[in-house]
């Protein structure tokens, strides 16, 4: 009796922890403007214990099809030290665990080289990747799409385990 009164307070301890457990936050991910239009693709990666991300892809604005891949880019971040290019860049970085399921870390500003504070969580309601930057107490929040990546170019499909950050200079 007492072992089948001790397993099923281990399951259900269990099954807390696991509900508990943070949302991944790891995956490719779309990045729209306000108007819900695709303007990017990134991918959040783990390295280290930390998460990263990194811009892989960016939309035309006319077409809103993809236009910039590693193997075309152009599109330089003008605010950044040595105007690295924009796709490959890793503009959010050093996201760590914080409170709840949100993760802490910086984000630039690739036109104009400004860090903030960004908190990065998963929306379960709105089932997409929160990202918010701050400065002092005020914020901003964007809300991106999860991306398949089998609907991913082949290009694309970048295995996160591989990928090793390069933070920018600021």
């Amino acid at each position: 009796m007492r072992a089948r009164l001790f397993f099923c307070l281990l399951f259900a301890l269990g099954c807390a922890v696991a509900r508990a457990a943070p949302a991944p936050i790891e995956g490719f991910w779309q990045i729209t403007d306000n108007r819900g239009t695709p303007q990017s693709i990134a991918v959040v990666y783990g390295h280290d214990g930390l998460f990263f991300c990194r811009m892989i892809a960016i939309y035309d604005d006319k077409t809103g099809k993809l236009s910039e891949t590693a193997e075309n880019a152009t599109e330089r971040a003008k605010g950044i030290k040595g105007k690295p290019l924009l796709v490959g860049l890793d503009f959010i970085w050093n996201l760590k665990p914080g409170n709840g399921r949100h993760y802490r870390g910086t984000v630039i500003n690739p036109d104009d080289g400004h860090t903030y504070v960004c908190k990065v969580w998963y929306d379960e309601q709105r089932k997409k990747l929160a990202v918010r930057g701050e400065l002092l107490l005020f914020g901003q929040n964007q809300y991106w799409p999860p991306v398949d990546p089998q609907n991913l170019p082949e290009t694309l499909r970048v295995q996160l385990d591989k990928l090793v950050p390069e933070i920018p200079p600021n």
